[in-house]
């Protein structure tokens, strides 16, 4: 085996060399590149968009899958708050009992998954929820109204924790039940979750599965309210990095 080096394609004009990894010399390289993410990346839709989109996705599915999962703000702050991190990458993932969740990973500039660090996966809560109907969930014509803000549904603060063992497992076995070539997962800049989380009453985020008109899926952003109300008003997120193709490939959430 030989240490084989390269001088990857950068964005910046500036070179790196930098180690792949040992391999035998005539096995090709995989490139690398170096800065690309910044966590400054558009991704605000529009509310008729994100209807659009979350509709289309209802059409494509069975009756009762699931529209999506809530993620409370804390695990944002954590997985965001590590030194390298320019954003998040969140994956399929499937359940030993077969129902779908999502797995999140920080992300660096170079796209790099930072799997050694804070995971977060879909919580289990330990009250049921039942989401407000709204024109992201359902195809009533009425939006997310103040009524019923009697019960608080969530803090923010849930555990969303998650080992790296358990994760890759999870994301295992969604790539085990869908054939070579699905999506896998998308990456988000971190300035999207940052602008939805810094609304007022927003304690987290509510990630609903989307499909474009051309059949590909996404993902919508919609902050979420104590109360368990989308807050439509405000900002949505779209527009991510699908993996594939943006996929990093070396780490044991994606092989």
């Amino acid at each position: 085996m030989e240490r084989t080096e390269y001088t990857p394609e950068v964005l910046d004009g500036t070179e790196q060399t930098i180690i792949v990894r040992e391999m035998p010399a005539e096995k090709k390289i995989v490139k690398r590149r170096i800065g690309f993410f910044t966590g400054d990346e558009r991704h605000e839709i529009t509310l008729d968009e994100g209807i659009e989109i979350t509709r289309n996705y209802r059409k494509s599915v069975k009756k009762g899958a699931s529209s999506g999962a809530y993620f409370g703000k804390e695990i944002f702050g954590k997985i965001l708050g590590q030194r390298t991190c320019v954003g998040i990458r969140m994956y399929y993932a499937k359940r030993e009992d077969g129902s779908p969740t999502l797995v999140l990973t920080g992300v660096q500039t170079n796209g790099d998954d930072l799997y050694q660090g804070i995971l977060g996966q879909e919580a289990r809560l330990s009250t049921p929820w039942v989401q407000h109907p709204n024109l992201l969930n359902s195809d009533s014509s009425k939006k997310s109204v103040s009524a019923n803000r009697s019960t608080k549904i969530f803090t923010g603060n849930e555990n969303h924790l998650v080992t790296l063992a358990e994760a890759s497992q999870l994301t295992r076995s969604y790539r085990e039940s869908v054939e070579q070539g699905e999506m896998k997962g998308a990456f988000f800049g971190a300035g999207i979750f940052r602008k939805i989380l810094a609304q007022d009453g927003c304690v987290g985020i509510h990630i609903y599965h989307g499909v474009h008109n051309d059949g590909s899926r996404t993902f919508v952003l919609v902050g979420i309210d104590e109360y368990g109300f989308d807050i439509l008003s405000g900002t949505l997120g779209q527009l991510s990095f699908a993996c594939p193709p943006w996929c990093y490939v070396f780490g044991p959430l994606n092989k």
